[in-house]
């Protein structure tokens, strides 16, 4: 016996997905309008809140090579990220399977990342992070498999 429905927790993901495309919209248009001086303030005042040196290291490197053309770059690759975002939560609210696979992929590429950010950085947001979309794969693949109950299951042979 479910628990939730398979749509409402499809919907669920959905929302999520619809979500997180949004706010990377937010943020790309923002950095669109903002242009690079904005940025360029905001990392000499966390170099400052830091204690670091906003002259020279790594700070200054990143600092040196924001520029317009560097902007509408990560203005773009945002965008791109939003799109994929939208798409995918239009797949999982329709409960279109290309979409549970899209998903199991997308989120599965995040798990070694989280991984490593956990293990360098253990904090109780990292860890409900990687649990959550350890969730999301194992259900995505459920899902898969809900519609294809034998898939992955060895045919016997005469």
């Amino acid at each position: 016996m479910e628990v939730v429905s398979p749509r409402k927790a499809l919907r669920w993901i959905a929302a999520v997905e619809l979500f997180k495309g949004a706010v990377a919209c937010l943020g790309g248009f923002s950095l669109a309008w903002a242009g690079p001086a904005p940025v360029k303030n905001a990392i000499e005042h966390l170099a400052r809140a830091f204690h670091m040196d906003a002259q020279n290291g790594m700070l200054a490197q990143l600092s040196a090579r924001i520029s317009t053309n560097s902007i509408h770059v990560a203005v773009a690759v945002t965008l791109a990220y939003a799109a994929m975002r939208f798409v995918e939560g239009y797949g999982l609210w329709r409960t279109r399977e290309w979409a549970s696979w899209f998903g199991a992929i997308s989120a599965g590429v995040y798990l070694p990342i989280e991984i490593i950010a956990l293990v360098r950085h253990p904090h109780v947001l990292e860890a409900s992070i990687l649990v959550l979309n350890i969730a999301v794969v194992l259900y995505l693949i459920h899902d898969i498999r809900r519609r294809h109950p034998n898939y992955g299951k060895r045919s016997k042979l005469p």
